[in-house]
């Protein structure tokens, strides 16, 4: 029930961001409706430990809405310092969050029409932000003998073509979604 809950808030908080992406009720319920029922977001219900997947998506939707709201009017700084401290919980609760200040770049991209520097501007402190865990991170991981251990095979190049291979994957099965089987023991 948990998960599905945690899903349900996921599509509440992406219909907000669209709606107000744009401007459109109808086009937003049939994309919601549509992340919904598509079978690559079953394991986010199914899998009883599927919950910090489905937590650190609702910080990152929760990030980009206090970005937007920041956006439309940018005399208001506590959405902004309310989007860096969003952004965080959102790496503490899975590091692929990392990915975050591209996703908001885009957004101030396509969305605002303001100078390039400006946008680059905005998005440096989410790479700040991103700074201060990676230390913490690194910190943590030299204590531990078994991380250290784990990680000693992959290097930096290995891990970034693994997860470039998982993309190309994940947007197949969005296209295509056959065979979606996620098997753990």
């Amino acid at each position: 029930f948990l998960n599905l809950f945690l899903f349900y808030v996921v599509c509440v908080l992406l219909y907000y961001l669209l709606r107000e992406w744009t401007r459109r009720e109808d086009v937003s319920l049939l994309t919601v409706i549509l992340f919904a029922v598509h079978p690559i977001n079953a394991f986010l219900i199914n899998y009883k430990t599927a919950g910090n997947n489905t937590i650190f998506v609702i910080f990152m939707l929760i990030t980009a809405v206090f970005f937007w709201k920041y956006l439309q009017d940018q005399k208001k700084w506590h959405w902004y310092g309310l989007s860096l401290l969003f952004y965080l919980i959102s790496l503490l609760a899975h590091e692929i969050a990392f990915m975050l200040p591209v996703y908001l770049f885009l957004i101030h991209h396509f969305f605002k029409a303001e100078r390039l520097r400006k946008k680059i501007r905005l998005v440096l402190p989410y790479l700040g932000v991103f700074l201060v865990y990676y230390l913490m991170r690194q910190h943590v991981l030299i204590e531990d003998k078994a991380a250290q251990i784990f990680l000693a095979d992959a290097g930096v190049l290995s891990r970034l073509a693994t997860y470039m291979k998982l993309l190309a994957w994940y947007f197949s099965k969005l296209l295509w979604p056959v065979n979606v089987l996620f098997l753990w023991d």
